[in-house]
């Protein structure tokens, strides 16, 4: 990855939240299980955290954003890699696989000492026109505990910073 076109506070980010034990292992996890994946994670990381620096993010903001990039994808270590690299459109099982990743992800991600971070993860897929994992209406209202489930203003501005850079990625980078 070409780190040199980056703001240096991003760079610095990446390189200390990237070789975090708690961080790594599962950047390790992913590579093993689908290198196109993680290499798309780490561009990912990357060019959120440039985002969260050009937006005035705080160093511990710019730390989750970072992890949250770093993984948010994590959850497709339960995906299949047929189906990662199926060159054509996915049939409604093979989406609905797919589309499981991110709750997978979170539930992952739940003993992370960042806490936030799989909350992003799990909500960087809710900008889309067919968002998932929840849809339609605001599912949070009806579940009770509303102090847990409140929107968070934060977890929103880095999930939908990670959601656009993650449609650049995929629309900038061969993959398939």
């Amino acid at each position: 990855m070409e780190m040199d076109r980056f703001h240096p506070e991003a760079r610095s980010i990446f390189q200390e939240v990237s070789c975090r034990p708690d961080i790594s292992c599962w950047l390790d996890r992913l590579s093993d299980h689908h290198r196109e994946t993680h290499e798309h994670c780490l561009r990912v990381g990357q060019m959120s955290t440039d985002i969260g620096v050009l937006k005035d993010f705080d160093r511990t903001d710019l730390a989750h954003l970072c992890a949250a990039g770093l993984l948010h994808d994590v959850g497709k270590v339960h995906v299949p890699v047929d189906i990662l690299d199926k060159p054509g459109r996915l049939d409604d099982d093979e989406m609905g696989i797919l589309q499981h990743h991110c709750r997978a992800g979170f539930e992952l991600l739940a003993q992370l000492q960042y806490a936030i971070v799989p909350k992003i993860v799990v909500a960087h897929h809710e900008f889309k026109v067919n968002p998932y994992p929840r849809s339609g209406q605001d599912r949070r209202q009806n579940r009770g505990d509303s102090d847990r489930r409140a929107p968070e203003p934060n977890i929103q501005s880095m999930a939908q910073i990670i959601a656009a850079v993650d449609m650049f990625d995929a629309l900038a980078s061969r993959r398939s």
